[in-house]
Parts: C-alpha cells; structure tokens; sequence
C-alpha cells in the first residue's frame, strides 16, 4: 500500500513490524528523559521526540530521536 509522505516527514517510513507509517498512522510525542543523548541534544530540557505504530495490536517499540541510552538514564 502507498503511504503519501510531506517532503518534511523525518521519521522512518514503518515501524519494526513494518507496518507503514504516515500521517495519521503515528502518534508524537515527547518523552522526559536523562540519558546522555537527551540531555546533549535538547536546549530546553532533555528527553527525546517519540513515534508510536498507531496499527492496533502493534508490539514495534516506540521510535525515539535522539536514540534512547538506557546504560546513562538514571
């Protein structure tokens, strides 16, 4: 199946699962986070953007950027 794309999309194109992803077949979201990635890559406040399979019974964990690192979350 097509997936239509806006030329600004910077997500991947499907989830582990490989369902496709596009508008309206994601959830955004913003996760609080302190692991190393998190806290260099934000200036207001570290945590990660994050993008769920919206595809009901998907198990695909959550996409994050930056990518999350559980070895530094505390």
């Amino acid at each position: 199946m097509d997936v239509w794309r806006p030329d600004w999309w910077t997500y991947p194109d499907e989830c582990q699962e490989g369902h496709p992803w596009g508008p309206g077949r994601v959830i955004v979201s913003w996760m609080p986070c302190a692991c190393d990635p998190a806290q260099k890559a934000q200036d207001r406040g570290p945590g990660h953007r994050v993008v769920e399979c919206r595809t009901k019974g998907c198990r695909s964990v959550p996409w994050y950027d930056p990518v999350h690192d559980e070895a530094t979350a505390s």
